[in-house]
């Protein structure tokens, strides 16, 4: 149990360490609006799209040499009108796409989370701007 700050700014340095140290995480909203309009399945799909890729482990812990993409539920991620939404965190950069589909993400795997590559078509646009994430 945490009972003073200091052993709850060594608790965050420990959780801060952990997932520093996932090569990608791909996070899919699980808040109301997600779930309503799919989410659950577009989890389920990259769970069994992550599970099957070679050299690749999905849950979220320490890892060593093999790559490691953790693949993991959120709270609402701000936009519930543009869902099912799908964050792609790598480091420092990151790619939310929006209105995902089943269809959408084997190409978002293999493009996004193996590759580098944005997929233009999921990203949210409005009055001809595009915005590849939270800023």
């Amino acid at each position: 149990m945490i009972q003073n700050k200091e052993a709850l700014d060594q608790v965050r340095e420990e959780a801060v360490k952990v997932l520093d140290s996932y090569d990608c995480r791909i996070l899919v909203c699980s808040g109301t609006g997600c779930v309503a309009t799919g989410s659950q399945k577009i989890y389920e799909k990259f769970m069994e799209i992550a599970k099957d890729a070679p050299g690749v482990t999905i849950e979220f812990g320490p890892h060593d040499k093999d790559a490691h993409v953790g693949v993991k539920k959120t709270g609402c991620q701000g936009v519930c009108e543009l869902g099912p939404l799908v964050r792609i965190q790598k480091g420092d950069d990151v790619i939310q796409y929006t209105k995902v589909q089943i269809e959408d993400c084997q190409e978002i795997f293999e493009k996004s989370v193996q590759g580098n590559e944005t997929i233009e078509r999921l990203l949210y646009q409005k009055g001809g701007k595009v915005s590849r994430g939270p800023e």
